[in-house]
């Protein structure tokens, strides 16, 4: 019977052809963590409801901290608080090692809330297709606005200005950045409500050939002498992006 109709009655019979669900749109009507952009096909999603079991701590020196936190997440019950040490560009983070994925379109985003404003929040892509590796990296800073990428010449360019984070504590923001792997170039990255077209811009390529990976990284980079902190949920990276 025609589709929407009873299956019963007088009317001819048909077939009814309709899209197939992709499993990352069915996690997302299903209330997964997908909800910010609901294109590619998700290969790791990690909202930290089984700790750190997933991620890699990513500390600079002995001052910098990742710890689990619990009652403040975007999702579920736990994010990941991020404390950088007391020193210009000293860092923490989460790191990932992906080997089953497909040379696409791909993407990595995370949730964040910078309540002190003075860091970056970066989300980055080491890769590495057999042929040689590369890096690609966006970061957005809650103090000026601004969102870089790291350019083919290894140096941070601005590609956005004046965007405003949630500053409210109990508000999260969002940024994500999509590569491609092919070609080896930037394809966009998204924050506040923009997305933002980066494909003029080559991936920073260095290094050998090893094993087909990736290694995604969340970053908090403090940009002063005073500690940075920031908290981290909702870790995802597609492939086959458009």
């Amino acid at each position: 019977m025609p589709r929407g109709f009873w299956d019963w009655g007088v009317n001819p019979a048909s077939i009814g052809v309709a899209p197939e669900i992709s499993s990352s749109e069915l996690a997302v009507r299903l209330g997964a963590l997908s909800t910010y952009e609901r294109l590619g096909e998700v290969v790791l999603q990690d909202g930290f409801s089984d700790g750190l079991a997933l991620a890699a701590p990513l500390v600079d020196g002995a001052s910098g901290t990742v710890n689990l936190y619990a009652g403040f997440a975007k999702t579920g019950g736990y994010s990941v608080r991020a404390i950088t040490p007391a020193a210009v560009d000293g860092y923490s983070g989460v790191g990932y090692a992906i080997t089953l994925f497909q040379l696409s379109n791909v993407g990595i985003e995370t949730t964040f809330n910078a309540p002190l404003p003075y860091c970056w929040v970066s989300v980055e892509m080491i890769t590495d297709d057999a042929v040689q590796q590369r890096f690609a990296a966006a970061r957005y800073s809650p103090e000026t606005g601004v969102v870089q990428i790291y350019n083919s010449a290894g140096a941070w360019v601005t590609v956005a200005s004046g965007l405003s984070a949630a500053s409210d504590l109990n508000l999260w923001s969002v940024l994500k950045l999509v590569i491609d792997l092919n070609a080896g170039y930037y394809k966009r990255v998204m924050f506040a409500n923009r997305a933002i077209d980066l494909s003029a811009y080559p991936l920073y390529t260095y290094g050998t050939a090893g094993v087909v990976s990736i290694h995604p990284l969340v970053r908090v980079t403090a940009t002063t002498l005073i500690a940075a902190s920031a908290y981290l949920d909702n870790v995802i990276v597609t492939q086959n992006e458009p």
